[in-house]
Protein backbone atom coordinates (compact mmCIF):
# COMPACT_ATOMS: atom_id res chain seq x y z
CA UNK A 1 0.00 0.00 0.00
CA UNK A 2 2.88 2.34 0.87
CA UNK A 3 4.60 1.67 -2.48
CA UNK A 4 1.32 2.25 -4.33
CA UNK A 5 0.80 5.48 -2.37
CA UNK A 6 4.27 6.65 -3.36
CA UNK A 7 3.61 5.88 -7.02
CA UNK A 8 0.28 7.66 -6.80
CA UNK A 9 1.97 10.68 -5.25
CA UNK A 10 4.62 10.72 -7.99
CA UNK A 11 1.90 10.40 -10.65
CA UNK A 12 -0.02 13.26 -9.04
CA UNK A 13 3.09 15.46 -8.95
CA UNK A 14 3.97 14.59 -12.57
CA UNK A 15 0.44 15.37 -13.77
CA UNK A 16 0.44 18.66 -11.83
CA UNK A 17 3.74 19.73 -13.42
CA UNK A 18 2.52 18.67 -16.88
CA UNK A 19 -0.72 20.62 -16.28
CA UNK A 20 1.17 23.80 -15.33
CA UNK A 21 3.54 23.47 -18.32
CA UNK A 22 0.66 22.82 -20.74
CA UNK A 23 -1.34 25.72 -19.35
CA UNK A 24 1.65 28.07 -19.78
CA UNK A 25 2.14 26.77 -23.31
CA UNK A 26 -1.54 27.29 -24.08
CA UNK A 27 -1.38 30.86 -22.81
CA UNK A 28 1.48 31.51 -25.24
CA UNK A 29 -0.73 30.17 -28.05
CA UNK A 30 -3.60 32.51 -27.14
CA UNK A 31 -3.45 35.59 -29.39
CA UNK A 32 -4.61 39.10 -28.54
CA UNK A 33 -7.98 39.39 -30.37
CA UNK A 34 -7.49 43.07 -31.19
CA UNK A 35 -3.94 42.63 -32.52
CA UNK A 36 -4.93 39.54 -34.50
CA UNK A 37 -8.01 41.28 -35.97
CA UNK A 38 -5.96 44.34 -36.97
CA UNK A 39 -3.27 42.22 -38.64
CA UNK A 40 -5.88 40.09 -40.44
CA UNK A 41 -7.58 43.28 -41.62
CA UNK A 42 -4.29 44.59 -43.06
CA UNK A 43 -3.69 41.28 -44.90
CA UNK A 44 -7.20 41.46 -46.38
CA UNK A 45 -6.85 45.17 -47.27
CA UNK A 46 -3.68 44.47 -49.26
CA UNK A 47 -5.64 42.76 -52.04
CA UNK A 48 -8.42 45.39 -51.91
CA UNK A 49 -5.98 48.32 -52.25
CA UNK A 50 -4.10 46.53 -55.05
CA UNK A 51 -7.39 46.17 -56.94
CA UNK A 52 -8.13 49.87 -56.30
CA UNK A 53 -4.76 50.81 -57.84
CA UNK A 54 -5.71 48.90 -61.00
CA UNK A 55 -9.10 50.61 -60.98
CA UNK A 56 -7.51 54.05 -60.58
CA UNK A 57 -5.24 53.45 -63.56
CA UNK A 58 -8.17 52.34 -65.69
CA UNK A 59 -10.28 55.35 -64.61
CA UNK A 60 -7.45 57.78 -65.39
CA UNK A 61 -6.77 56.10 -68.72
CA UNK A 62 -10.46 56.23 -69.66
CA UNK A 63 -10.65 59.90 -68.70
CA UNK A 64 -13.19 59.36 -65.93
CA UNK A 65 -10.97 61.29 -63.53
CA UNK A 66 -8.47 63.99 -64.39
CA UNK A 67 -6.22 63.86 -61.31
CA UNK A 68 -3.79 61.36 -59.78
CA UNK A 69 -4.65 61.91 -56.11
CA UNK A 70 -6.48 58.59 -55.61
CA UNK A 71 -3.72 56.63 -57.36
CA UNK A 72 -1.04 58.30 -55.25
CA UNK A 73 -3.02 57.72 -52.05
CA UNK A 74 -3.60 54.04 -52.81
CA UNK A 75 0.06 53.45 -53.67
CA UNK A 76 1.03 55.08 -50.37
CA UNK A 77 -1.52 52.85 -48.59
CA UNK A 78 0.03 49.77 -50.24
CA UNK A 79 3.47 50.70 -48.92
CA UNK A 80 2.04 51.31 -45.45
CA UNK A 81 0.25 47.93 -45.43
CA UNK A 82 3.37 46.07 -46.53
CA UNK A 83 5.43 47.80 -43.82
CA UNK A 84 2.83 46.83 -41.21
CA UNK A 85 2.69 43.22 -42.44
CA UNK A 86 6.48 42.92 -42.41
CA UNK A 87 6.49 43.51 -38.64
CA UNK A 88 3.74 41.25 -37.20
CA UNK A 89 2.89 41.97 -33.55
CA UNK A 90 4.09 39.42 -30.99
CA UNK A 91 0.52 39.25 -29.66
CA UNK A 92 -0.49 37.08 -32.63
CA UNK A 93 0.47 34.01 -30.61
CA UNK A 94 1.77 31.96 -33.55
CA UNK A 95 4.49 31.97 -36.20
CA UNK A 96 3.48 33.00 -39.72
CA UNK A 97 5.77 30.45 -41.36
CA UNK A 98 8.19 30.42 -44.29
CA UNK A 99 5.43 30.27 -46.95
CA UNK A 100 3.83 33.49 -45.68
CA UNK A 101 7.22 35.24 -45.52
CA UNK A 102 8.04 34.26 -49.11
CA UNK A 103 4.66 35.48 -50.37
CA UNK A 104 5.11 38.74 -48.42
CA UNK A 105 8.54 39.28 -50.00
CA UNK A 106 7.00 38.68 -53.43
CA UNK A 107 4.25 41.21 -52.62
CA UNK A 108 6.98 43.76 -51.75
CA UNK A 109 8.66 43.18 -55.11
CA UNK A 110 5.37 43.38 -57.03
CA UNK A 111 4.44 46.59 -55.21
CA UNK A 112 7.75 48.18 -56.17
CA UNK A 113 7.15 47.10 -59.76
CA UNK A 114 3.60 48.46 -59.64
CA UNK A 115 4.77 51.79 -58.19
CA UNK A 116 7.38 52.14 -60.97
CA UNK A 117 4.78 51.31 -63.62
CA UNK A 118 2.29 53.74 -62.08
CA UNK A 119 4.87 56.54 -62.00
CA UNK A 120 5.79 55.94 -65.64
CA UNK A 121 2.10 55.80 -66.50
CA UNK A 122 1.31 59.11 -64.78
CA UNK A 123 4.32 60.79 -66.41
CA UNK A 124 3.39 59.64 -69.89
CA UNK A 125 -0.30 60.23 -69.31
CA UNK A 126 0.31 63.81 -68.09
CA UNK A 127 2.25 64.63 -71.27
CA UNK A 128 -0.43 62.94 -73.40
CA UNK A 129 -3.23 64.77 -71.61
CA UNK A 130 -1.53 68.18 -72.03
CA UNK A 131 -0.93 67.56 -75.74
CA UNK A 132 -4.52 66.37 -76.25
CA UNK A 133 -5.88 69.45 -74.46
CA UNK A 134 -3.72 71.90 -76.41
CA UNK A 135 -4.01 70.15 -79.79
CA UNK A 136 -7.69 71.07 -80.54
CA UNK A 137 -6.99 74.70 -79.56
CA UNK A 138 -4.12 74.94 -82.05
CA UNK A 139 -6.12 73.12 -84.70
CA UNK A 140 -9.09 75.46 -84.28
CA UNK A 141 -6.80 78.50 -84.37
CA UNK A 142 -5.23 77.32 -87.64
CA UNK A 143 -8.64 76.62 -89.12
CA UNK A 144 -9.77 80.16 -88.34
CA UNK A 145 -6.59 82.03 -89.25
CA UNK A 146 -5.46 80.18 -92.40
CA UNK A 147 -7.10 81.81 -95.43
CA UNK A 148 -9.28 79.41 -97.44
CA UNK A 149 -7.92 78.16 -100.73
CA UNK A 150 -9.77 77.41 -103.89
CA UNK A 151 -9.72 73.64 -103.40
CA UNK A 152 -10.36 73.94 -99.63
CA UNK A 153 -8.02 70.98 -99.15
CA UNK A 154 -6.63 72.42 -95.92
CA UNK A 155 -10.14 72.79 -94.46
CA UNK A 156 -10.95 69.17 -95.24
CA UNK A 157 -7.64 68.06 -93.67
CA UNK A 158 -8.47 70.02 -90.52
CA UNK A 159 -11.95 68.48 -90.39
CA UNK A 160 -10.48 64.99 -90.91
CA UNK A 161 -7.99 65.57 -88.11
CA UNK A 162 -10.81 66.73 -85.79
CA UNK A 163 -12.73 63.53 -86.60
CA UNK A 164 -9.64 61.34 -86.03
CA UNK A 165 -9.07 63.00 -82.66
CA UNK A 166 -12.75 62.55 -81.72
CA UNK A 167 -12.56 58.82 -82.48
CA UNK A 168 -9.23 58.40 -80.70
CA UNK A 169 -10.74 56.68 -77.63
CA UNK A 170 -13.72 55.09 -79.39
CA UNK A 171 -12.23 52.69 -81.90
CA UNK A 172 -9.37 50.25 -81.40
CA UNK A 173 -5.94 51.64 -80.56
CA UNK A 174 -4.25 50.49 -83.76
CA UNK A 175 -7.02 51.82 -86.01
CA UNK A 176 -7.27 55.13 -84.13
CA UNK A 177 -3.50 55.64 -84.27
CA UNK A 178 -3.40 54.90 -87.98
CA UNK A 179 -6.26 57.26 -88.76
CA UNK A 180 -4.74 60.04 -86.66
CA UNK A 181 -1.33 59.58 -88.31
CA UNK A 182 -2.86 59.71 -91.79
CA UNK A 183 -4.91 62.83 -90.93
CA UNK A 184 -1.81 64.52 -89.48
CA UNK A 185 0.19 63.72 -92.62
CA UNK A 186 -2.65 64.98 -94.82
CA UNK A 187 -2.73 68.26 -92.85
CA UNK A 188 0.99 68.72 -93.46
CA UNK A 189 0.53 68.08 -97.18
CA UNK A 190 -2.51 70.36 -97.44
CA UNK A 191 -0.94 73.30 -95.61
CA UNK A 192 -0.50 76.29 -97.97
CA UNK A 193 3.06 76.72 -99.14
CA UNK A 194 2.97 80.46 -98.45
CA UNK A 195 2.22 79.92 -94.74
CA UNK A 196 4.81 81.92 -92.82
CA UNK A 197 5.54 83.65 -89.57
CA UNK A 198 3.40 82.90 -86.57
CA UNK A 199 1.05 80.57 -88.49
CA UNK A 200 3.99 78.47 -89.67
CA UNK A 201 5.25 78.15 -86.09
CA UNK A 202 1.74 77.24 -84.97
CA UNK A 203 1.54 74.53 -87.62
CA UNK A 204 4.91 73.11 -86.56
CA UNK A 205 3.82 73.20 -82.91
CA UNK A 206 0.59 71.39 -83.88
CA UNK A 207 2.55 68.68 -85.67
CA UNK A 208 4.86 68.24 -82.66
CA UNK A 209 1.85 67.85 -80.37
CA UNK A 210 0.32 65.41 -82.85
CA UNK A 211 3.45 63.26 -82.89
CA UNK A 212 3.57 63.53 -79.09
CA UNK A 213 -0.01 62.21 -78.92
CA UNK A 214 0.89 59.27 -81.15
CA UNK A 215 4.03 58.40 -79.21
CA UNK A 216 2.58 58.94 -75.73
CA UNK A 217 -0.61 57.08 -76.55
CA UNK A 218 1.39 53.94 -77.34
CA UNK A 219 3.55 54.45 -74.25
CA UNK A 220 0.52 55.01 -72.00
CA UNK A 221 -1.17 51.87 -73.37
CA UNK A 222 2.01 49.91 -72.72
CA UNK A 223 2.28 51.03 -69.10
CA UNK A 224 -1.42 50.41 -68.51
CA UNK A 225 -1.02 46.83 -69.75
CA UNK A 226 2.18 46.46 -67.71
CA UNK A 227 0.48 47.69 -64.52
CA UNK A 228 -2.61 45.53 -65.00
CA UNK A 229 -0.44 42.47 -65.72
CA UNK A 230 1.23 42.69 -62.31
CA UNK A 231 -0.46 39.87 -60.30
CA UNK A 232 -0.41 41.74 -56.99
CA UNK A 233 -4.15 41.28 -56.41
CA UNK A 234 -3.88 37.52 -56.94
CA UNK A 235 -0.76 37.27 -54.78
CA UNK A 236 -2.45 39.34 -52.07
CA UNK A 237 -5.34 36.85 -52.08
CA UNK A 238 -2.87 33.94 -51.81
CA UNK A 239 -1.15 35.82 -48.95
CA UNK A 240 -4.48 36.13 -47.15
CA UNK A 241 -5.24 32.44 -47.71
CA UNK A 242 -1.77 31.52 -46.37
CA UNK A 243 -2.40 33.66 -43.29
CA UNK A 244 -5.86 32.16 -42.81
CA UNK A 245 -4.38 28.64 -43.07
CA UNK A 246 -1.71 29.45 -40.47
CA UNK A 247 -4.36 31.02 -38.24
CA UNK A 248 -6.57 27.92 -38.50
CA UNK A 249 -3.58 25.68 -37.78
CA UNK A 250 -2.64 27.77 -34.75
CA UNK A 251 -6.24 27.79 -33.53
CA UNK A 252 -6.41 23.99 -33.93
CA UNK A 253 -3.12 23.61 -32.04
CA UNK A 254 -4.45 25.89 -29.31
CA UNK A 255 -7.69 23.91 -29.08
CA UNK A 256 -5.76 20.61 -28.98
CA UNK A 257 -3.48 21.98 -26.28
CA UNK A 258 -6.51 23.25 -24.37
CA UNK A 259 -7.99 19.76 -24.57
CA UNK A 260 -4.79 18.32 -23.11
CA UNK A 261 -4.82 20.99 -20.42
CA UNK A 262 -8.37 19.99 -19.52
CA UNK A 263 -7.47 16.29 -19.54
CA UNK A 264 -4.38 16.86 -17.41
CA UNK A 265 -6.34 19.09 -15.05
CA UNK A 266 -9.06 16.50 -14.67
CA UNK A 267 -6.45 13.76 -14.21
CA UNK A 268 -4.58 15.84 -11.62
CA UNK A 269 -7.78 16.45 -9.68
CA UNK A 270 -8.71 12.80 -9.94
CA UNK A 271 -5.31 11.64 -8.77
CA UNK A 272 -5.39 14.17 -5.93
CA UNK A 273 -8.82 12.98 -4.83
CA UNK A 274 -7.67 9.38 -5.18
CA UNK A 275 -4.59 10.06 -3.05
CA UNK A 276 -6.75 11.74 -0.44
CA UNK A 277 -9.14 8.81 -0.50
CA UNK A 278 -6.28 6.35 -0.08
CA UNK A 279 -4.94 8.29 2.86
CA UNK A 280 -8.37 8.15 4.46
CA UNK A 281 -8.57 4.43 3.77
CA UNK A 282 -5.21 3.82 5.46
CA UNK A 283 -6.66 5.20 8.68
CA UNK A 284 -9.30 2.51 8.76
CA UNK A 285 -8.95 -0.72 10.63
CA UNK A 286 -7.19 -3.78 9.19
CA UNK A 287 -10.42 -5.74 9.39
CA UNK A 288 -12.29 -3.40 7.07
CA UNK A 289 -9.31 -3.31 4.68
CA UNK A 290 -9.22 -7.12 4.61
CA UNK A 291 -12.98 -7.20 3.98
CA UNK A 292 -12.65 -4.73 1.10
CA UNK A 293 -9.80 -6.75 -0.40
CA UNK A 294 -11.82 -9.95 -0.07
CA UNK A 295 -14.81 -8.27 -1.74
CA UNK A 296 -12.64 -7.07 -4.65
CA UNK A 297 -11.15 -10.54 -5.01
CA UNK A 298 -14.60 -12.12 -5.07
CA UNK A 299 -15.77 -9.58 -7.62
CA UNK A 300 -12.74 -10.24 -9.86
CA UNK A 301 -13.28 -13.99 -9.51
CA UNK A 302 -16.91 -13.59 -10.48
CA UNK A 303 -15.93 -11.60 -13.58
CA UNK A 304 -13.37 -14.22 -14.54
CA UNK A 305 -15.94 -16.98 -14.07
CA UNK A 306 -18.40 -15.02 -16.19
CA UNK A 307 -15.81 -14.58 -18.94
CA UNK A 308 -14.89 -18.26 -18.73
CA UNK A 309 -18.57 -19.25 -18.93
CA UNK A 310 -19.14 -17.03 -21.96
CA UNK A 311 -16.03 -18.41 -23.67
CA UNK A 312 -17.17 -21.95 -22.91
CA UNK A 313 -20.63 -21.24 -24.33
CA UNK A 314 -19.05 -19.80 -27.46
CA UNK A 315 -16.80 -22.83 -27.90
CA UNK A 316 -19.73 -25.17 -27.22
CA UNK A 317 -21.91 -23.43 -29.79
CA UNK A 318 -19.13 -23.51 -32.37
CA UNK A 319 -18.28 -27.15 -31.72
CA UNK A 320 -21.97 -28.06 -31.79
CA UNK A 321 -22.56 -26.31 -35.09
CA UNK A 322 -19.40 -27.78 -36.60
CA UNK A 323 -20.18 -31.27 -35.32
CA UNK A 324 -23.71 -31.01 -36.70
CA UNK A 325 -22.41 -30.06 -40.14
CA UNK A 326 -19.83 -32.86 -40.07
CA UNK A 327 -22.45 -35.41 -38.99
CA UNK A 328 -24.02 -35.95 -42.42
CA UNK A 329 -20.78 -36.46 -44.41
CA UNK A 330 -19.39 -38.69 -41.62
CA UNK A 331 -22.59 -40.72 -41.63
CA UNK A 332 -22.31 -41.07 -45.39
CA UNK A 333 -18.69 -42.23 -45.15
CA UNK A 334 -19.52 -44.65 -42.31
CA UNK A 335 -22.56 -46.19 -43.97
CA UNK A 336 -20.86 -46.55 -47.37
CA UNK A 337 -17.71 -48.05 -45.83
CA UNK A 338 -19.79 -50.54 -43.77
CA UNK A 339 -21.80 -51.56 -46.83
CA UNK A 340 -18.61 -51.92 -48.87
CA UNK A 341 -17.12 -54.06 -46.11
CA UNK A 342 -20.18 -56.27 -45.94
CA UNK A 343 -21.31 -56.49 -49.57
CA UNK A 344 -18.37 -55.44 -51.74
CA UNK A 345 -17.73 -58.99 -52.88
CA UNK A 346 -21.35 -59.41 -54.05
CA UNK A 347 -21.73 -56.06 -55.82
CA UNK A 348 -20.76 -55.26 -59.35
CA UNK A 349 -18.16 -52.59 -60.19
CA UNK A 350 -20.72 -49.84 -60.83
CA UNK A 351 -22.35 -50.19 -57.40
CA UNK A 352 -18.99 -50.25 -55.61
CA UNK A 353 -17.87 -47.20 -57.60
CA UNK A 354 -21.10 -45.41 -56.60
CA UNK A 355 -20.32 -45.90 -52.89
CA UNK A 356 -16.72 -44.86 -53.42
CA UNK A 357 -17.98 -41.66 -55.08
CA UNK A 358 -20.25 -41.04 -52.09
CA UNK A 359 -17.27 -41.45 -49.74
CA UNK A 360 -15.11 -39.17 -51.88
CA UNK A 361 -17.88 -36.54 -52.15
CA UNK A 362 -18.43 -36.59 -48.37
CA UNK A 363 -14.69 -36.28 -47.78
CA UNK A 364 -14.50 -33.37 -50.22
CA UNK A 365 -17.42 -31.71 -48.44
CA UNK A 366 -15.67 -32.11 -45.07
CA UNK A 367 -12.45 -30.76 -46.57
CA UNK A 368 -14.36 -27.80 -47.97
CA UNK A 369 -15.97 -27.06 -44.59
CA UNK A 370 -12.58 -27.35 -42.87
CA UNK A 371 -11.09 -24.91 -45.38
CA UNK A 372 -13.97 -22.51 -44.77
CA UNK A 373 -13.65 -22.76 -40.98
CA UNK A 374 -9.87 -22.25 -41.22
CA UNK A 375 -10.34 -19.30 -43.59
CA UNK A 376 -12.79 -17.66 -41.18
CA UNK A 377 -10.41 -18.32 -38.29
CA UNK A 378 -7.47 -16.79 -40.15
CA UNK A 379 -9.61 -13.79 -41.10
CA UNK A 380 -10.70 -13.29 -37.48
CA UNK A 381 -7.03 -13.56 -36.38
CA UNK A 382 -5.98 -10.96 -38.97
CA UNK A 383 -3.56 -13.27 -40.82
CA UNK A 384 -5.60 -13.84 -43.99
CA UNK A 385 -3.41 -12.03 -46.52
CA UNK A 386 -4.09 -12.08 -50.29
CA UNK A 387 -1.39 -13.17 -52.72
CA UNK A 388 -2.15 -11.46 -56.06
CA UNK A 389 -1.05 -13.20 -59.23
CA UNK A 390 -1.62 -12.89 -62.96
CA UNK A 391 -5.02 -14.44 -63.65
CA UNK A 392 -6.76 -15.20 -66.96
CA UNK A 393 -10.48 -14.64 -66.37
CA UNK A 394 -11.72 -16.95 -69.19
CA UNK A 395 -9.54 -19.86 -67.99
CA UNK A 396 -10.44 -19.18 -64.36
CA UNK A 397 -14.17 -19.17 -65.13
CA UNK A 398 -13.90 -22.38 -67.15
CA UNK A 399 -12.12 -24.12 -64.27
CA UNK A 400 -14.64 -22.74 -61.78
CA UNK A 401 -17.64 -23.97 -63.79
CA UNK A 402 -16.07 -27.42 -64.26
CA UNK A 403 -15.55 -27.61 -60.52
CA UNK A 404 -19.24 -27.00 -59.74
CA UNK A 405 -19.73 -30.78 -59.83
CA UNK A 406 -16.25 -32.30 -59.65
CA UNK A 407 -15.11 -30.35 -56.56
CA UNK A 408 -18.39 -30.55 -54.67
CA UNK A 409 -19.33 -26.88 -55.02
CA UNK A 410 -22.85 -27.73 -56.12
CA UNK A 411 -24.88 -30.92 -56.20
CA UNK A 412 -27.61 -29.50 -58.43
CA UNK A 413 -27.97 -31.37 -61.73
CA UNK A 414 -26.91 -29.42 -64.82
CA UNK A 415 -25.13 -26.84 -62.69
CA UNK A 416 -22.66 -25.80 -65.35
CA UNK A 417 -25.30 -25.57 -68.09
CA UNK A 418 -27.50 -23.24 -65.98
CA UNK A 419 -24.73 -20.68 -65.44
CA UNK A 420 -24.72 -17.91 -68.05
CA UNK A 421 -21.26 -16.35 -68.15
CA UNK A 422 -20.61 -12.79 -69.36
CA UNK A 423 -17.09 -11.28 -69.50
CA UNK A 424 -16.15 -7.70 -70.33
CA UNK A 425 -13.01 -5.63 -70.07
CA UNK A 426 -9.41 -6.89 -69.92
CA UNK A 427 -9.01 -10.67 -69.89
CA UNK A 428 -6.05 -10.66 -67.46
CA UNK A 429 -6.10 -9.23 -63.94
CA UNK A 430 -3.97 -9.51 -60.78
CA UNK A 431 -5.95 -11.10 -57.93
CA UNK A 432 -5.69 -13.90 -55.38
CA UNK A 433 -7.07 -16.90 -57.31
CA UNK A 434 -7.78 -18.94 -54.17
CA UNK A 435 -9.82 -16.20 -52.46
CA UNK A 436 -11.65 -15.39 -55.72
CA UNK A 437 -12.56 -19.09 -56.04
CA UNK A 438 -14.01 -19.07 -52.52
CA UNK A 439 -16.06 -15.95 -53.30
CA UNK A 440 -17.53 -16.94 -56.68
CA UNK A 441 -17.78 -20.66 -55.81
CA UNK A 442 -19.93 -20.04 -52.72
CA UNK A 443 -22.10 -17.42 -54.46
CA UNK A 444 -22.72 -19.73 -57.45
CA UNK A 445 -23.37 -22.66 -55.13
CA UNK A 446 -26.04 -20.69 -53.23
CA UNK A 447 -27.58 -19.34 -56.45
CA UNK A 448 -27.88 -22.86 -57.91
CA UNK A 449 -29.18 -24.41 -54.67
CA UNK A 450 -31.83 -21.82 -53.91
CA UNK A 451 -33.20 -21.28 -57.43
CA UNK A 452 -35.38 -23.89 -59.19
CA UNK A 453 -34.03 -25.73 -62.22
CA UNK A 454 -33.79 -24.94 -65.05
CA UNK A 455 -33.87 -21.17 -64.21
CA UNK A 456 -30.57 -19.55 -65.29
CA UNK A 457 -27.94 -18.13 -63.00
CA UNK A 458 -26.07 -15.15 -64.46
CA UNK A 459 -22.38 -14.62 -63.69
CA UNK A 460 -21.00 -11.29 -64.97
CA UNK A 461 -17.35 -10.27 -64.60
CA UNK A 462 -16.56 -6.68 -65.62
CA UNK A 463 -12.85 -5.82 -65.38
CA UNK A 464 -11.26 -2.37 -65.62
CA UNK A 465 -7.85 -0.94 -64.84
CA UNK A 466 -8.80 -0.35 -61.20
CA UNK A 467 -11.26 -3.07 -60.14
CA UNK A 468 -13.12 -6.25 -60.96
CA UNK A 469 -16.92 -6.20 -60.55
CA UNK A 470 -18.46 -9.67 -60.09
CA UNK A 471 -22.26 -10.03 -60.27
CA UNK A 472 -24.11 -13.27 -59.45
CA UNK A 473 -27.86 -13.10 -60.13
CA UNK A 474 -30.48 -15.82 -59.69
CA UNK A 475 -34.25 -16.14 -59.89
CA UNK A 476 -34.64 -18.14 -56.70
CA UNK A 477 -36.49 -17.91 -53.42
CA UNK A 478 -34.89 -14.61 -52.31
CA UNK A 479 -33.92 -13.55 -48.80
CA UNK A 480 -36.46 -12.29 -46.23
CA UNK A 481 -35.67 -8.69 -45.15
CA UNK A 482 -35.42 -9.63 -41.42
CA UNK A 483 -32.60 -12.07 -42.26
CA UNK A 484 -30.44 -9.51 -44.11
CA UNK A 485 -28.63 -8.04 -41.04
CA UNK A 486 -27.23 -11.50 -40.05
CA UNK A 487 -26.69 -12.73 -43.60
CA UNK A 488 -22.88 -12.88 -43.32
CA UNK A 489 -22.70 -14.31 -39.77
CA UNK A 490 -21.17 -17.79 -39.45
CA UNK A 491 -23.70 -20.69 -39.22
CA UNK A 492 -26.61 -18.31 -39.89
CA UNK A 493 -29.09 -19.28 -42.61
CA UNK A 494 -32.18 -17.57 -43.94
CA UNK A 495 -35.51 -18.62 -42.44
CA UNK A 496 -36.94 -19.76 -45.81
CA UNK A 497 -34.28 -22.30 -46.86
CA UNK A 498 -36.56 -25.23 -45.99
CA UNK A 499 -34.91 -28.62 -46.41
CA UNK A 500 -32.08 -27.41 -48.61
CA UNK A 501 -28.85 -28.56 -46.97
CA UNK A 502 -26.16 -26.02 -46.09
CA UNK A 503 -23.64 -25.17 -43.40
CA UNK A 504 -24.27 -21.46 -43.05
CA UNK A 505 -20.57 -20.78 -43.70
CA UNK A 506 -20.65 -19.85 -47.40
CA UNK A 507 -21.57 -16.19 -47.13
CA UNK A 508 -19.37 -15.75 -44.04
CA UNK A 509 -16.45 -17.03 -46.14
CA UNK A 510 -17.44 -14.67 -48.98
CA UNK A 511 -17.46 -11.71 -46.60
CA UNK A 512 -14.03 -12.51 -45.10
CA UNK A 513 -12.43 -13.27 -48.47
CA UNK A 514 -13.72 -10.01 -49.98
CA UNK A 515 -12.62 -7.91 -47.00
CA UNK A 516 -9.16 -9.52 -47.03
CA UNK A 517 -8.74 -8.08 -50.57
CA UNK A 518 -9.95 -4.58 -49.54
CA UNK A 519 -13.19 -5.04 -51.48
CA UNK A 520 -16.81 -5.09 -50.42
CA UNK A 521 -19.98 -7.00 -51.26
CA UNK A 522 -23.53 -5.75 -51.82
CA UNK A 523 -26.78 -7.71 -51.93
CA UNK A 524 -30.20 -6.92 -53.32
CA UNK A 525 -33.00 -9.42 -52.91
CA UNK A 526 -36.75 -9.65 -53.45
CA UNK A 527 -38.57 -12.45 -51.71
CA UNK A 528 -39.70 -15.03 -54.25
CA UNK A 529 -38.10 -13.21 -57.19
CA UNK A 530 -34.37 -13.76 -56.78
CA UNK A 531 -31.15 -12.36 -55.32
CA UNK A 532 -28.25 -10.39 -56.79
CA UNK A 533 -24.80 -10.22 -55.19
CA UNK A 534 -22.31 -7.62 -56.44
CA UNK A 535 -18.66 -8.00 -55.37
CA UNK A 536 -16.14 -5.25 -56.08
CA UNK A 537 -12.46 -6.15 -55.80
CA UNK A 538 -9.65 -3.60 -56.36
CA UNK A 539 -6.87 -4.90 -58.59
CA UNK A 540 -3.21 -5.05 -57.56
CA UNK A 541 -0.67 -2.89 -59.38
CA UNK A 542 0.40 -4.82 -62.53
CA UNK A 543 3.95 -3.36 -62.45
CA UNK A 544 4.94 -3.23 -58.78
CA UNK A 545 2.59 -5.95 -57.58
CA UNK A 546 1.62 -3.72 -54.65
CA UNK A 547 -1.53 -4.81 -52.79
CA UNK A 548 -4.79 -3.24 -53.89
CA UNK A 549 -5.86 -0.08 -52.01
CA UNK A 550 -9.00 0.06 -49.93
CA UNK A 551 -11.98 0.38 -52.26
CA UNK A 552 -14.32 3.34 -51.63
CA UNK A 553 -18.06 2.77 -51.58
CA UNK A 554 -19.20 3.06 -55.23
CA UNK A 555 -22.39 4.22 -56.85
CA UNK A 556 -24.69 1.94 -58.83
CA UNK A 557 -22.94 -0.71 -60.91
CA UNK A 558 -23.14 0.27 -64.61
CA UNK A 559 -22.85 -3.38 -65.67
CA UNK A 560 -25.91 -4.45 -63.70
CA UNK A 561 -29.52 -4.10 -64.75
CA UNK A 562 -30.62 -3.95 -61.11
CA UNK A 563 -29.50 -1.38 -58.53
CA UNK A 564 -28.08 -3.40 -55.62
CA UNK A 565 -28.39 -1.92 -52.17
CA UNK A 566 -25.66 -2.29 -49.52
CA UNK A 567 -26.36 -5.08 -47.11
CA UNK A 568 -26.12 -4.18 -43.39
CA UNK A 569 -23.11 -5.89 -41.91
CA UNK A 570 -23.41 -7.93 -38.78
Amino acid sequence: MKGGGRLLHLAFAGCALAFVASAARWLSYSPDPLAEAEYRRDVRLLGIVAAQVDEDILRIHAGVVSHYDDLTRHLRELRRLLAALAAPPPELGFELGLGFSLRLARAHALTAHMQLSAERFTTEHAVLRNSRQYFPVLLQELKVRVPPSGERRFDRAVTQLFEALAHFDVITASEATERFREALAELARAAPAALQGELSRRLQLLQRHGHTILERRASVDHWVKTSLAIPLTRDALELYESYAARQRSARLASQTLLTWVAILGFTTISLGLTELSLRLQRSRSELRRAGAELERANHSLALERQKERELGELKTRFVSATAHEFKNPLSTILSSSEMLEAYASRWDDERRASHFRRIRGAALRMTEMLDEVLLIGRAEAGVLLPVPEELSLPEFCETLLQGLRTQGLSQAPGSRERVQLELSGPAHVRLDQRLLSHVLGNLLDNALKYSPAPSPVRLRLAASDAQLVCTVEDQGIGIPPPDLPDLFVSFQRASNVGKVQGSGLGLAVVKRAVEAQNGHVEVHSELGRGTTFVVRLPLADPVTGAPAPLLALPGPDPTSEEKPQPCPES
